[in-house]
């Protein structure tokens, strides 16, 4: 049985930031700050869906204009 497309992904640095409109530089920040956490595949670093996922829900609340 193949796997369907729409299941998520291990992804690069370089394509989570892509995908998350930052800089790389951001990304090493947040993964050097402990906020966001990466696997190693030998020289590879990448991020799975679980920790993207525990990541976006700390990230904080836009603060509501009063």
């Amino acid at each position: 049985m193949q796997k369907s497309n729409t299941e998520p992904f291990d992804e690069s640095l370089a394509g989570f930031a892509r995908r998350h409109n930052l800089s790389l530089t951001t990304v090493y920040k947040e993964l050097n700050s402990g906020r966001l956490l990466g696997k190693k595949v030998g020289r590879r670093t990448i991020i799975t869906p679980k920790n993207d996922a525990a990541w976006e829900d700390n990230l904080p609340d836009y603060p509501a204009a009063t």
